[in-house]
């Protein structure tokens, strides 16, 4: 009785870090998305826009 509740804390102590790893690692996951979202706007805006305009006045 005792050997399966020590199982069981432990079960649910490893599904508790799995969780928080997961989680930390979503987290991780989307900033860094955002961040390469965020750089690929900025070149499109320093790349694209001029050329946009230039292609207009020419």
């Amino acid at each position: 009785m005792n050997l399966s509740s020590k199982i069981q804390n432990k079960v649910k102590i490893t599904d508790k870090l799995l969780s928080v790893i997961f989680l930390s690692t979503a987290l991780t996951f989307t900033v860094f998305t955002l961040n390469n979202l965020r750089l690929a706007l900025l070149a499109l805006a320093v790349y694209g826009y001029p050329k946009a305009f230039v292609s207009n006045f020419y």
